[in-house]
């Protein structure tokens, strides 16, 4: 590593600090984050979301699961709804702490339904990061914790992909237009390439 790339690598980590550091600071005032409990998760919507938080002064539940299968202490709790099915991934990435991920469905914290969960996400060690196939107008709590109790800064994304294709995606189902002065509009996103298909120029 050259003397350049050290120095900008340093600056970055200088950055990273400062910026838990104000976290931890702006959190550090209160007793219980206003997501601690599963009934008062907060709503987050969107398609490409970057959410920031803390588990500091969180508490668990007495009808909470063992998210990921571990022993669980210091959990809060977001709920997003999918506008359409598609492929979802969320990380923990750039959170101050080691982190517990988990996905869930379900009204109520008793009988809550695992989606998915991961502990540690193998780029990182210490963050999560979890994948999971949404459908169309569900509503999933994601739960992020503690390993054994560990609390901190969270930063939490969501990266959402819609799979559904258009109507018009197969030549059999291709929209019809009329007129001889007309506007069209529609998306490509989510077509698929059939065999049969040549190379347009």
């Amino acid at each position: 590593m050259n003397k350049e790339s050290r120095r900008k690598l340093h600056a970055h980590w200088i950055i990273q600090s400062v910026t838990m550091a104000l976290w931890i600071l702006a959190y550090a005032g209160n007793a219980q984050p206003v997501n601690d409990l599963f009934a008062e998760r907060l709503v987050i919507t969107g398609t490409n979301i970057l959410t920031r938080g803390s588990n500091v002064g969180a508490s668990w539940e007495s009808a909470e699961p063992n998210h990921a299968g571990e022993a669980c202490e210091s959990s809060v709790w977001w709920s997003w709804t999918a506008p359409a099915s598609g492929s979802v991934a969320l990380s923990t990435e750039g959170s101050g702490f080691d982190t517990i991920l988990a996905v869930y469905i379900g009204s109520f914290l008793f009988d809550l339904i695992e989606v998915v969960s991961n502990d540690e996400d193998p780029n990182s060690y210490l963050t999560s990061r979890v994948s999971f196939e949404a459908v169309a107008g569900q509503t999933y709590a994601i739960a992020v914790d503690g390993y054994y109790g560990e609390t901190g800064p969270i930063q939490l994304r969501l990266t959402y992909v819609n799979s559904v294709r258009p109507t018009n995606d197969l030549f059999a189902n291709r929209t019809v237009i009329a007129g001889t002065n007309t506007t069209c509009t529609g998306s490509n996103v989510g077509c698929a390439k059939l065999a049969s298909h040549s190379m347009t120029t």
